[in-house]
């Protein structure tokens, strides 16, 4: 079992030298849970790669984790998985920080203050990525719910009162640009989950231009 953090590309290589190595039973895991929580029934690690090794090991692993999760069969989808979720987790950590900062210089407001608040948004967010999950996966955007040209406002009125309070406001400036996008595109009056089309891939330099692919 390979625990060791790393991206799909590198889970991939590791898994390949595994096998010309001759190692047999060869599984990828990511541990999704923090030290104290291991080993415990809540506890959650993922896995991927034998499926044959994966069941015939399950009930030890499950000692290790309560929930032990087989995602396929490429040595890349529990990295993957990790990366995702730890992408959600830290998105949600940063934006609570540099709210508690937009708070602390606008209004004077404690940041223990704004957490009822903050929790009370949050109680919304599953029913929201299901959905958007939903329309990802079935390409439908009805905007019934939401538009991003709607959506582009509020993100506006988010960097211009960091702004205000003399912060930087990468994340925000990030998300508003991709609600720019989208709606530059003719896709404003559709949901948010329209812009998964717009989402720009990484910067490719070449030898006569860089531009966004």
């Amino acid at each position: 079992m390979n625990f060791t953090s790393a991206t799909p590309t590198q889970a991939r290589e590791t898994a390949r030298w595994a096998a010309n190595a001759g190692l047999e039973n060869y599984l990828t895991a990511a541990i999704m849970v923090s030290v104290p929580i291991t080993g415990k029934d809540e506890a959650l690690i993922l896995y991927s790669g034998d499926k044959a090794v994966f069941r015939r090991h399950h009930e030890t692993l499950r000692v290790l984790a309560g929930n032990a999760d087989f995602l396929g069969v490429d040595h890349g989808l529990a990295p993957l998985f990790d990366v995702r979720m730890l992408e959600v987790f830290f998105a949600g950590m940063t934006s609570s920080v540099h709210a508690a900062a937009m708070m602390r210089r606008s209004g004077d407001a404690s940041a223990r203050t704004f957490v009822p608040y903050a929790l009370g948004i949050l109680s919304i967010l599953p029913d929201t990525l299901e959905a958007i999950a939903a329309d990802i996966d079935t390409a439908t955007d009805s905007g019934d719910q939401d538009r991003v040209e709607m959506e582009l406002a509020a993100l506006e009125h988010i960097v211009d009162t960091g702004r205000a309070a003399g912060l930087a406001t990468t994340l925000a400036e990030s998300m508003r640009d991709l609600a720019d996008r989208t709606v530059s595109a003719g896709d404003g009056h559709l949901g948010w989950s329209k812009v998964f089309d717009h989402m720009p891939r990484r910067l490719r330099l070449s030898w006569h231009a860089a531009r966004w692919q």
